[in-house]
């Protein structure tokens, strides 16, 4: 009886050091640091309380896997932002040339990306805004100008609005980074 015990007190301790290990491996995975990593690997396995440290990491862990995937996309629709702005910037310097251009000169104007038909200018002075909707109105190139400059303001607003969440999310990223280091040292 005393072999089974002694056996089945070997295969507990076992365990216990895989689940140590795998808490472990999970850590060192989840946090960018290597402060971090190497406290990981600095356990005092005696000192280690298994359950609730283990919760903690892992609900600290997707805690952090989800503000680093709320950060990537945030990062994508700032560059986004940027291709929008860019777009803009590029409308406002063509509006700008158009009343340079000599009405009666011929160009190649785009009818998609990438294609293009030869047409002659007939009025230099005004232009067909899409309002929205797929409505048109006549404005003027000046009034033109107007409005999608203030277009460029909105996405440089949502922009600046996006820095700030980002850096926010850094932030709390950082923290919780932070917040490990300390459960895992």
């Amino acid at each position: 009886m005393a072999k089974n015990s002694k056996k089945k007190e070997a295969k507990e301790e076992k365990q216990e050091a895989r689940e140590l290990n795998t808490i472990k491996e999970v850590a060192i995975e989840t946090v960018a640091s290597d402060n971090v990593k190497n406290s990981v690997n600095d356990f005092d396995d005696e000192e280690f309380h298994l359950p609730a440290k283990q919760k903690e990491v892992q609900q600290k862990y997707m805690e952090l896997q989800m503000v680093d995937a709320q950060l990537k996309q945030i990062q994508k629709q700032m560059m986004s932002m940027e291709g929008q702005m860019e777009e803009i910037k590029a409308i406002v310097e063509t509006l700008t040339e158009l009343k340079s251009i000599e009405v009666g000169k011929e160009l190649y104007v785009p009818i998609t990306s990438g294609v293009f038909v030869k047409a002659v200018l007939k009025e230099n002075e005004k232009v067909l805004v899409n309002v929205g909707s797929n409505t048109v109105v006549l404005k003027s190139v000046e009034e033109a100008k107007d409005l999608i400059n203030r277009q460029l303001k909105e996405v440089d607003k949502v922009k600046l609005q996006l820095l700030e969440e980002f850096q926010r999310l850094a932030l709390k990223s950082e923290n919780l980074e932070k917040e490990m280091m300390g459960l895992v040292s």
